[in-house]
């Protein structure tokens, strides 16, 4: 693995807070939800509600898919995260508490709203294959680590 190519993407996702996430449901229907999320490294954390779809999907499939990326209005500027990984409920206590923190630390208005964040269930999402998608340098660019 490149140590640019793994600065550029680490650079991106931190810079960035929303994420589009892609489930599977049982009966192999797709859903895709916007969601706030942190990182530690490549490994993202967002916040899903006990009974919504994207928990259930997940508690039957693991397997996600999301997107980081913004708009643009000239495709040439595009860049973006093409990621692919699992996820999977954080249980542990100590855990759950850090991704707390984190949250606390980039969303300021959970904070100002004191919004309990115990309320949801925070994902952990581990990488499996994640594409940097570049199109200042080419159309159709795109670089890949594989973990």
């Amino acid at each position: 693995m490149s140590e640019e190519l793994k600065s550029k993407i680490i650079n991106y996702i931190e810079f960035h807070s929303i994420a589009t996430v892609a489930t599977v449901s049982a009966e192999g229907k797709p859903n895709a939800s916007a969601v706030e999320y942190v990182n530690e490294g490549f490994t993202l954390y967002f916040m899903s509600m006990p009974k919504s779809r994207k928990t259930r999907d997940i508690e039957t499939n693991p397997a996600v898919a999301l997107t980081i990326n913004e708009s643009v209005l000239d495709m040439r500027g595009t860049q973006g995260i093409q990621y692919e990984g699992t996820a999977k409920p954080v249980e542990d206590e100590a855990r759950v508490k850090k991704c707390a923190e984190m949250f606390y630390e980039k969303f300021v208005m959970f904070r100002l709203l004191k919004w309990d964040l115990a309320k949801a269930l925070f994902m952990e999402v581990t990488p499996e294959r994640i594409d940097f998608i570049d199109y200042r340098k080419k159309f159709g660019h795109k670089e890949r680590l594989e973990f």
